[in-house]
């Protein structure tokens, strides 16, 4: 299997943490961000093959960060971890290229499951 990289933007520690080290554990390449900043500079440095980004953050929220990072030309897979429901979500999907949100709480085997089959492993 091909180690795809994945970024976990998420500022919960316990639920980066957890989250980054269950794919870790799945034989994913794991970079961790805890705000929309460190998501930018983290997508700069590392060209992540997905992109796991939780909407209310610190510093940056994370539609702002959807916006720069296809404002840097990224065009990574975002999916966006929230606990708010999507039916009432500001973003407009298709336009800002999000392929979905993951509702939280979350199961780790589902987001696993998401990401094999983006990657078709």
């Amino acid at each position: 299997m091909t180690q795809h990289h994945v970024l976990v933007c998420e500022d919960e520690d316990f639920v980066r943490e957890a989250l980054s080290d269950y794919l870790r554990s799945s034989g994913y390449l794991v970079t961790e961000a805890a705000n929309g900043l460190q998501c930018l500079d983290a997508v700069k440095k590392n060209s992540p093959d997905v992109i796991l980004l939780d909407l209310k953050m610190p510093e940056m929220d994370g539609e702002q960060t959807v916006h720069q990072i296809r404002a840097l030309g990224i065009k990574a897979p975002i999916f966006v971890l929230t606990g708010l429901g999507t039916t009432d979500e500001p973003m407009d999907i298709e336009k800002l290229g999000i392929k979905g949100f993951i509702p939280k709480p979350y199961r780790l085997a589902e987001v696993n499951k998401l990401l094999k089959g983006i990657f078709n492993d």
